[in-house]
């Protein structure tokens, strides 16, 4: 059978070879679809939430499901695909064509080529007359040496097939080409060189960039962390002031109704207690915004911490191994050795170094070669080896001249070589600053949390003392009221000093890019 529109022709085994290729790929497909299928059902695994949640935790399920994390390794997917897209260039290009076209000829083309076979015609005719009459003319004279001279079954026989040419005048035409190209290109200025490096520098800055992303992300999840066992903190003072003025009101009534007590006693305890209890009411709402936010960090689809899920206890007296480790020398060292920003904006001057020696390929020939192997028939499409024609063909092109717009993309690359380099310049000295300021911080966290506990130690024992006198008769109650309003803000400063501490000390990890040293070595 033949293909309508090729007109190429086939075996009788086609159509069940079809039939059988067609099964292959369908088979095929579907197991691929089902193999995607299965690595995206492997990527969206739920997980259980632990009932105690510590920090290491709390930064893996976020490395895990936080969108940003998730899309910046699409990212990477796409730099190693231009890294194959520009290694391609080394290799040699083959090319298949086919193209079949039906030209349908105008009338007036079609007319003039029949009435060109019919002068033609007309002029042999013409020939053949004139040559009958004159052989005939020597034995008879006048209309009979005409008649007689005449070739009839020429004549008729001209016309009969002029007639039957005219009807063979095409009034169309089919052209079917194939041909086969063989591409490569030999020289091309080192461009394919420059390609391929920026291509892989590019992978190696993505790389780093998530790296980037997952110093960030730690150091946010570590704050909302934080913050949360600060407002818990925060809750449980709040809740011991009002326990406080409950026991003292329970005891203020009872010797009212002695008759050993004053109404303003009772009255003095009570607006205390309902001050300690809108307390309480504020430091809910803390807790709770921050256990949102820690939830949206961590990427959970509820966009907050569950009420059953708890925090591990915070880390106590940690305070001299902090500073048996505090070197600033070394901690920069570190920082400039680690942080990914850094290396990326290294890498940056890599890349633009590389655009600079792309731009210097325009000052080089191009050369390539090519192989290419091309049939056409009018006919059929039934090429045969004979109907094939082969070009061998060697490129050299050189631009002598573009306007000036070679000259300007090199000065654009070197322009741009040396804004990478500014800004690596400024990326550095923004880590070196970051570090002294980490490190002042966390000194001062240090010293803070010193003082505050020696703080919170003595206004402790003040309350105690004064609460002995006043239930003794021998301090006034503006004087207990006093010093269980030191005692609540001194608990905050120690709490907030005690969290400050360890937001210090990770401010500092993340500031030298020592967060994703622990976090990789304990993971």
């Amino acid at each position: 059978m033949e293909f309508a529109n090729l007109g190429i022709k086939t075996s009788p085994n086609l159509p069940f070879t079809l039939l059988l290729v067609f099964t292959i790929i369908l088979i095929l497909l579907a197991h691929l679809a089902i193999c995607e299928e299965q690595e995206m059902g492997s990527e969206t695994i739920d997980f259980i939430l632990p009932k105690v949640l510590d920090l290491e935790t709390a930064q893996k399920i976020a490395l895990r499901e936080n969108p940003s994390i998730r899309a910046i390794e699409h990212r990477i997917e796409q730099a190693k695909q231009r890294v194959k897209q520009a290694v391609a260039n080394y290799y040699p290009q083959l090319m298949a064509s086919y193209s079949a076209s039906h030209l349908d000829f105008s009338d007036a083309r079609v007319q003039s080529a029949k009435d060109s076979i019919w002068n033609q015609s007309s002029q042999m005719i013409s020939q053949s007359i004139s040559r009958g009459i004159t052989s005939y003319g020597g034995s008879t004279t006048g209309i009979e040496a005409l008649i007689g001279g005449i070739p009839w079954d020429t004549i008729i026989s001209n016309w009969i097939s002029t007639y039957l040419a005219t009807k063979e005048v095409p009034e169309y035409q089919n052209n079917y080409t194939l041909s086969f190209m063989l591409r490569y290109t030999l020289f091309d200025g080192f461009s394919r060189k420059y390609t391929v490096k920026l291509a892989k520098l590019s992978e190696v800055s993505v790389e780093e960039a998530k790296k980037e992303s997952i110093r960030q992300l730690l150091y946010a999840v570590a704050n909302s962390y934080y913050a949360v066992h600060l407002a818990e903190e925060n809750l449980k003072i709040a809740e011991a002031d009002k326990a406080f003025n409950e026991r003292l009101l329970y005891e203020a009534k009872a010797k009212y109704e002695k008759g050993a007590g004053s109404l303003s006693d009772i009255l003095n305890f009570e607006v205390r207690l309902r001050s300690a209890s809108a307390q309480i009411i504020n430091s809910q709402q803390n807790r709770e915004i921050a256990r949102i936010s820690l939830g949206e960090v961590m990427g959970l689809s509820d966009g907050r911490l569950p009420d059953q899920v708890s925090l591990a206890p915070l880390p106590d007296n940690i305070e001299s191994e902090i500073e048996q480790n505090l070197n600033v020398d070394d901690l920069l060292s570190f920082a400039l050795t680690n942080r990914p920003d850094l290396k990326v904006a290294n890498l940056s001057v890599s890349q633009a170094e590389a655009r600079v020696g792309q731009s210097k390929s325009t000052l080089y020939p191009q050369i390539g070669v090519s192989v290419s192997r091309t049939a056409t028939r009018e006919v059929d499409s039934e090429f045969r080896s004979d109907d094939f024609s082969t070009n061998i063909g060697l490129d050299v092109s050189y631009t002598l001249f573009a306007g000036g717009k070679y000259k300007a993309m090199r000065a654009e690359a070197r322009a741009s070589l040396r804004e990478a380099e500014e800004n690596y310049n400024l990326t550095r000295i923004g880590v070196i600053s970051e570090v002294y300021t980490a490190y002042q911080e966390l000194k001062s966290a240090l010293e803070q949390l010193k003082l505050q506990k020696e703080t919170a130690e003595y206004v402790r024992k003040n309350r105690d003392l004064v609460e002995k006198e006043f239930i003794a008769g021998q301090a006034p109650l503006v004087r207990l009221n006093e010093a269980q309003r030191d005692l609540v803000d001194a608990e905050v400063r120690l709490a907030s000093a005690r969290v400050g501490l360890l937001r210090a000390l990770y401010h500092l990890k993340t500031a030298t890019a020592k967060s994703l040293f622990d976090f990789d070595q304990n993971n």
